[in-house]
């Protein structure tokens, strides 16, 4: 008898009960690193859609014009005593570069995804100073004035839509495909040109370039002056550079960048290619944004899941304490599943619907299935409201936190330290102790 009595006194202890829920919150958390890869594994399959349709129409853009590229030979004496010919290009950059741009952007999908693309019409502008050809760095020995070329860097030549007018000297001059090789610029269209070494040579060019996610430029002049609009109104203005000057309202956005060459980590003129790497660090331009990135917000909303778990079977937890009605451990892990199935249930309806509207949606599903659960455990109004009203507000926490991101770390830390002081205070009265607890006053 006195055994049975010490199995019934353990069975009944609420510092075990507090155990196994303890020990049923942390199994839980085995099913959202299944979350994570799946989150992952969607987002993964947006990049590809994303991949199909950029390939074809153009990637993100990084333009580097104009650079005229001359070729040289500098003849070294090797230990044999015969003379060796060392053949590289010169680059020269401009005195003065001027951009005008507009980016008129679509958005197209493939399946459910949604990718941004844009046709940037774009006027360039350049001067070349005569004093800029009359030194030279290595002492070539030769200098291939006849050879020499123009080039225009774009990272993705598939975006190259048209080109309606290239000038030099106020000469129209065609462009070729490629750039010739052991340059500092990776990927674009040439243009031979005939420099004139006494007075200044200009460049003007009106292309169309398509892309995607974001145009980028190389401060290519002395002085580096460029001007963008576009009817994006969500624009991330990045890089190595900031603007001037910009505006964004719900018609699009006016951007201006006026960027000197002591910014940069390259020369206006040297030999070889020595600078490829840094030229592009240099790079500034804009992001075309998606107001609102639905997998990185559903990775950030699966970190709750523990905070998550642990108060909703807390209130459970205090409602068993205080009905005096046994909860089994399988009914516990029955409203665990169901807060579980939240995350999926909100990425795969924000994939269709977008984020807001699914953690609605979701939310009100979960809210009222567990609300109902609890119902029907206790049999007491009393109880389901509560547990209506505690998940009300968690799950309004969260879906503050998610969008306020620039102070989700204090919304957290403030939200979290309430609800510790709301726990320590209702489980003032609990006699940890005993088996027998009194109700909470």
């Amino acid at each position: 008898m006195e055994k049975k009595n010490q199995i019934e006194k353990i069975r009944n202890s609420v510092s075990l009960k507090l155990l196994v829920i303890v020990f049923l919150s942390l199994i839980l958390l085995i099913p959202t690193g299944f979350l994570f890869k799946l989150i992952n594994e969607r987002q993964n399959r947006r990049n590809e859609a994303i991949y199909e349709v950029t390939s074809k129409w153009g990637q993100s853009q990084t333009l580097f014009t104009p650079v005229i590229l001359i070729p040289y030979k500098k003849y070294r004496e090797n230990s044999k005593g015969k003379y060796l010919a060392h053949e590289g290009y010169f680059h020269l950059l401009p005195d003065d570069l001027t951009i005008n741009g507009h980016l008129k952007t679509d958005k197209r999908r493939r399946g459910i995804y949604e990718i941004i693309t844009y046709s940037s019409d774009l006027t360039i502008d350049a001067r070349f100073s005569g004093g800029s050809f009359l030194t030279w760095p290595d002492s070539p020995d030769e200098i291939g004035w006849s050879e020499a070329v123009l080039a225009t860097g774009i990272t993705d030549l598939t975006g190259l839509d048209k080109i309606d007018k290239i000038s030099w000297n106020g000469s129209e001059v065609t462009a070729e495909g490629g750039i010739p090789t052991g340059t500092s610029v990776n990927n674009g269209i040439h243009t031979p040109i005939r420099i004139n070494r006494e007075t200044d040579n200009t460049f003007h060019m009106e292309m169309t370039l398509n892309g995607s996610e974001s145009l980028f430029f190389i401060p290519a002049g002395k002085i580096t002056k460029i001007h963008l609009t576009s009817d994006w109104d969500t624009p991330s203005f990045d890089g190595s550079t900031i603007t001037d000057h910009n505006e964004v309202n719900e018609k699009g956005f006016t951007a201006d960048w006026n960027v000197l060459d002591l910014t940069r980590s390259f020369p206006q003129k040297w030999a070889g290619a020595d600078y490829q790497p840094k030229i592009y660090e240099s790079a500034f331009g804009v992001n075309l944004l998606v107001p609102v990135d639905i997998y990185q917000k559903a990775t950030r909303s699966v970190k709750y899941a523990l905070l998550f778990i642990g108060l909703t079977f807390l209130v459970m937890f205090f409602i068993e304490i205080i009905s005096k009605k046994r909860v089994h451990p399988v009914q516990y892990l029955l409203t665990g599943a169901a807060l579980i199935i939240f995350y999926s249930l909100l990425l795969a309806l924000s994939e269709h619907i977008g984020f807001g509207y699914a953690y609605i949606i979701s939310a009100a599903a979960i809210i009222g299935l567990i609300t109902a659960y609890v119902h029907l455990i206790f049999n007491t109004i009393r109880f389901s409201l509560i547990t209506l009203i505690v998940l009300v507000l968690l799950y309004g926490f969260l879906f503050a936190i998610l969008h306020l991101a620039d102070v989700a770390l204090l919304i957290g830390n403030i939200g979290l330290f309430i609800i510790l002081a709301v726990v320590m205070f209702f489980s003032r009265k609990i006699d940890w102790y005993n088996s027998r607890n009194k109700e909470i006053e």
